[in-house]
């Protein structure tokens, strides 16, 4: 059919931050003309995402932002977990407000507190506030896995990474001590590797697991874009 949708905006939005995740994707004048990348952005959002996945359960959710990066990251966070955020008009007046929150079914709003306080008691009342910068605290790590990789790997990689448990963050030299407290069924490495070569290859067969080495991708170097942002 002519026109068609080919995809979801959630993969459109992942395709388009993570092509050229090293590029400025949005100035934000409210805060002195800071420049934020693709990659932050697209990290901050999916981070943000997994967190509204597990706990807002209905499927619209409110948003009482102003233009600018916050804005931004929830509205991406909102449709990366497959939810519609509804931006609200928070200056039309809290008659108008409380009528928009209740014919969009809206229980949980995505705020700051700063908004909050800034407009008293003309801040839309739902069942559940939450707020953005805490959120983006207590999530900074993930979000910061989800923009390196967003460097390395193509879009459609990403987007079937969407079914990883963890991404941990180990301080070592090697996965070793890792590798032997989760004892993986399989561990995979790049074929420019020697099976014998692979850091836990003697501890994950010992346990009745394998060892496999897979094709690289030209041009996709996580050694490489490390030197690069080092």
């Amino acid at each position: 059919m002519e026109g068609a949708v080919s995809e979801s905006l959630a993969m459109a939005c992942v395709r388009g931050l993570a092509r050229r995740a090293n590029r400025v994707a949005l100035i934000d004048a409210g805060m002195g003309g800071r420049k934020v990348k693709a990659g932050v952005l697209f990290g901050a959002g999916l981070a943000l995402a997994g967190r509204l996945r597990r706990e807002v359960s209905e499927r619209r959710v409110g948003i009482v932002l102003p233009p600018g990066a916050g804005g931004a990251i929830a509205n991406l966070a909102c449709v990366l977990a497959g939810k519609t955020p509804v931006n609200l008009n928070f200056t039309s007046g809290r008659a108008a407000s409380e009528s928009a929150v209740r014919q969009a079914g809206i229980r949980t709003v995505m705020s700051a507190q700063a908004m909050e306080e800034k407009l008293g008691d003309h801040f839309p009342q739902t069942e559940r506030k939450l707020d953005l910068g805490v959120l983006l605290k207590e999530e900074k790590r993930k979000a910061i896995v989800w923009s390196v990789l967003a460097l390395i790997l193509p879009a459609r990689v990403l987007c079937s990474l969407e079914s990883v448990d963890a991404v941990i963050i180990f301080e070592e030299n090697t996965p070793i001590k890792l590798i032997q407290k989760i004892r993986p069924d399989l561990l995979i490495k790049g074929s420019d590797y020697k099976v014998h070569e692979v850091v836990g290859n003697k501890e994950v067969k010992k346990w009745g697991g394998k060892v496999e080495l897979v094709e690289l991708l030209a041009g996709r170097s996580s050694s490489n874009i490390i030197k690069k942002m080092s």
